[in-house]
Order: structure tokens, then C-alpha cells, then sequence
């Protein structure tokens, strides 16, 4: 075995872990404590695409672009995102809703998912919920304003490679249109009508 395959398999380790099943490991480097740091993710598929989910982690380690895999939720990181980062940074009633909007339309739909697997799909999911429910597209684009904020978060502090919510469409906000009475003169307002 050559040194560089070597050097290789002392950086990255596939085990399997039953059909189709495989822990794929990675070398992070030494800790403060000095003792050796690993990555441990699992992968479903064949042993020829966990060969390829390998060299790509490997690469994202070399390019200093790796996150390691949350383990917490969604929800999880939300609520402690609105205690350590927002509670700062806003005043009491903002705080409150955006506590009040994210628990009650981001948490049901998607908070349960792992942090680190929630799509673009997925909040665009959410996001069609809340426009089905009939709330307007300015409470829609609140939200996402407030999420975004959170997950930009995540991608600081090392939580996210990317931030998912940047992929998303948000429903446009209807111009209010102006109809005009008859006989009615086109400079008074009071003369027209919202619809």
C-alpha cells in the first residue's frame, strides 16, 4: 500500500454498520487537550457512494469548510438562539414576537428535523403552510426575516456550512389598487376605493 493511501485511511475510516449502512470517520486534528478529534457520520447507499461521501468530507476538512453534524434540533437551536443571540439584540416586544411567530409557525412544521438536515425545501414547506392558513404574505416574510437572521447565526458560530433559507421564495406582497367611482374625480381620494 502506497504511503499517500496510507495517510488516507489514517484521516478518514468507512465501517460498516449492515446493508447498505456505513459510519463514515473523520480526522479533525488535536484538541486544546491535546487528545485527537473525530467526526462520525452515518451514510446509507453503497460502499462506492460512501467512498465518494468520504473524499468529499476529507475535502471540506482540508478547505477548513467541515461542520460537524448537529445533534440537536431545529427548535432546539431556535430557543437557544432567541435566549443568548436575539434577547440582546432587540427589544423586549420584538423578542416576544419573534418568539410568538417562530413557535407557532416554524416549530410544528419543521422544528422537530436536526438542524444541520433542515432543507430549503423544507422552510419553503412552512413558509406554503402559513400561506395556506391565510396569513399574508407580510407575516410570511416577517417570519423568514427572523429565521434567516437565526440560521446566518448558525453558520457563524460553526453549526451550518450554509444557510438553507437563502434558497427560498417568498410570496410577493399584493399592491393595493385603486377603483375608481363614476363621475368621481381622479385627485380626491375620498372619491375611491380600496380593494
Amino acid at each position: 500500500m502506497s504511503h499517500a493511501k496510507r495517510r488516507e485511511r489514517t484521516r478518514g475510516q468507512i465501517l460498516a454498520r449492515g446493508l447498505n449502512r456505513y459510519l463514515l470517520r473523520v480526522y479533525l486534528g488535536r484538541g486544546t487537550d491535546g487528545k485527537r478529534r473525530y467526526s462520525s457520520k452515518t451514510f446509507r447507499g453503497t460502499f462506492k457512494s460512501a467512498e465518494r461521501e468520504l473524499t468529499k468530507m476529507l475535502g471540506q476538512v482540508d478547505a477548513h469548510t467541515y461542520v460537524e453534524p448537529a445533534k440537536q434540533t431545529l427548535a432546539e437551536y431556535l430557543d437557544s438562539w432567541l435566549l443568548v443571540s436575539a434577547r440582546g439584540s432587540v427589544a423586549d416586544k420584538t423578542h416576544s414576537d419573534y418568539t410568538r411567530l417562530l413557535r407557532r409557525h416554524i416549530y410544528p412544521c419543521i422544528g422537530g428535523r436536526r438542524l444541520d438536515r433542515v432543507t430549503a425545501p423544507d422552510i419553503q414547506g412552512a413558509y406554503a403552510a402559513m400561506t395556506a392558513k391565510g396569513l399574508s404574505p407580510r407575516t410570511v416574510q416577517y417570519t423568514h426575516m427572523i429565521l434567516n437572521q437565526a440560521l446566518n447565526r448558525a453558520v457563524e458560530w460553526g453549526f451550518l456550512f450554509r444557510n438553507p433559507g437563502q434558497f427560498v421564495s417568498l410570496p410577493k406582497q399584493r399592491r393595493k389598487e385603486m377603483q375608481h367611482l363614476d363621475g368621481g374625480s381622479d385627485c380626491h381620494p375620498a372619491l375611491s376605493r380600496r380593494i
